[in-house]
C-alpha cells in the first residue's frame, strides 16, 4: 500500500511540476522571454549575414534581395492559404462517438496537405538556391561551402555560438 501511495504521490508531483514548468515557459514567451521571430526577420538576418560573409557586390546583393522577397512572399501566401489546422479534427472529436478509421483519415488528409505545401516550398527554395549559386564567384562558393560545414558542425555538436 505504501508503494502505491508513494508512486501515486510522485506521479502527481511530477505532473504538477511539469504543468508549472510549462506555464512558466508560456508566461515567459508571452511577456518578453523567448520571442518568436517572424520568417521575414529571419530571412533578413540570413541575407545580411550572407551578404557580409560572402562580400557580395551591389548587383549580387540586389539579386539576393529579390530571391529573398520571392521566398518570403511564397511563405506568406502559404500561411494565408492554410485552413484552420485542426478544425475538422476538433469538430470530429466533439461528436458523441468517434471511429478510428475516420480519425485516421482526417489526420492523414491533414498530413498530406502539409506535405504538399512543404514540397511546393522546398521546390521554390531549390530553384532560388540554383539561381543564387549561378551568381557567385568560385571564391564565394568555397566560402559558402565552408559556412555550411561550420553550421552543420555546430548543429551536430549542439553548439550554436558563432
Amino acid at each position: 500500500m505504501k508503494v502505491i501511495r508513494l508512486f501515486f504521490s510522485k506521479s502527481v508531483l511530477s505532473i504538477v511540476l511539469m504543468t508549472l514548468f510549462s506555464a512558466g515557459l508560456f508566461a515567459a514567451n508571452s511577456e518578453g522571454g523567448h520571442k518568436k521571430v517572424s520568417f521575414e526577420k529571419r530571412a533578413d538576418k540570413v541575407a545580411d549575414e550572407i551578404t557580409k560573409k560572402l562580400s557580395l557586390t551591389d548587383v549580387q546583393k540586389a539579386k539576393l534581395d529579390d530571391i529573398k522577397s520571392r521566398i518570403v512572399q511564397k511563405k506568406k501566401l502559404q500561411k494565408d492559404e492554410q485552413p484552420p489546422s485542426n478544425a475538422e479534427v476538433i469538430n470530429y472529436i466533439r461528436s458523441d462517438k468517434i471511429d478510428k478509421t475516420r480519425l485516421t483519415e482526417l489526420l492523414l488528409k491533414k498530413k498530406e496537405a502539409r506535405e504538399a505545401a512543404n514540397k511546393e516550398f522546398r521546390d521554390l527554395l531549390i530553384d532560388q538556391f540554383v539561381e543564387f549559386h549561378k551568381m557567385l564567384t568560385s571564391k564565394q562558393r568555397d566560402k559558402l561551402a565552408e559556412m555550411l560545414e561550420q553550421h552543420n558542425k555546430r548543429r551536430i555538436e549542439g553548439i550554436w555560438e558563432k
